[in-house]
């Protein structure tokens, strides 16, 4: 999905101090990323909404500027899928009218769309072409499996891979920080390895010390791949 040019959308939560987040990709979705080839490529879009299952980045806190790093478990061990930096947050319907050009093919015609949605909210007039447009585009269906309300844009991102695991005396340390306390992970650790992935389903935020660890993690592997 191509981006328009908006760098004149100026945002003052850039000004803020920016946090860092994971959010949490199931194993079928990163088969499924797998499979549509989306290894080696970098995130432009990200998307949330009213679920558990595609979980809302405005309830989270997420702000333009913050980093996002996509996460997996599998067998127990963490998995540091990919970054990105926020660069906006769009509700669906602001994305779609901002869009019409991309999404052309899915609208009704006016006169349709008036029959149909008459009473129906803004909302509601989006998420129709948004879904035909997931029909007709897997790769992106496979980043908004259910029901979609807001568009986050990105950008920094580094390109996806599926293959660098958090080691575990890392895996202690990691802290989440909510605006009453810090938690880790000890409840769901055993030997070095997860027991289970409650604690991290979700967009939860990282403790300043653990978000400078992931990015080292990333950038070093990132660095040593390049000398290969």
């Amino acid at each position: 999905m191509r981006l328009p040019d908006l760098s004149s959308h100026i945002i003052s939560e850039r000004c803020l101090m920016a946090d860092a987040y994971t959010v949490y990709w199931t194993h079928e979705r990163c088969a499924a990323l797998r499979r549509l080839g989306w290894k080696g490529r970098r995130l432009e879009l990200l998307f949330g909404g009213p679920h558990h299952s595609e979980p809302s980045f405005i309830s989270a806190g997420v702000r333009a500027g913050d980093m996002l790093y996509p996460i997996a478990v599998r067998s127990g061990e963490l998995y540091i899928v990919g970054s990105a930096r926020v660069r906006r947050i769009l509700t669906l319907d602001d994305y779609i009218e901002q869009l019409t050009t991309l999404f052309a093919d899915h609208l009704d015609a006016p006169e349709e769309e008036a029959c149909q949605h008459s009473s129906s909210s803004r909302y509601g007039r989006a998420l129709t072409p948004f879904e035909r447009y997931c029909a007709a585009h897997p790769e992106v269906a496979a980043l908004a499996p259910t029901c979609t309300s807001e568009v986050v844009e990105c950008e920094e991102s580094t390109p996806l891979r599926f293959d660098l695991s958090i080691p575990p005396d890392l895996l202690a340390r990691l802290r989440y920080r909510s605006r009453r306390r810090e938690r880790d992970l000890s409840r769901h650790l055993r030997d070095g390895r997860l027991k289970n992935t409650l604690a991290l389903q979700g967009i939860y935020r990282l403790s300043e010390s653990s978000a400078r660890e992931v990015e080292a993690l990333l950038q070093t592997s990132a660095d040593a791949a390049s000398k290969c």
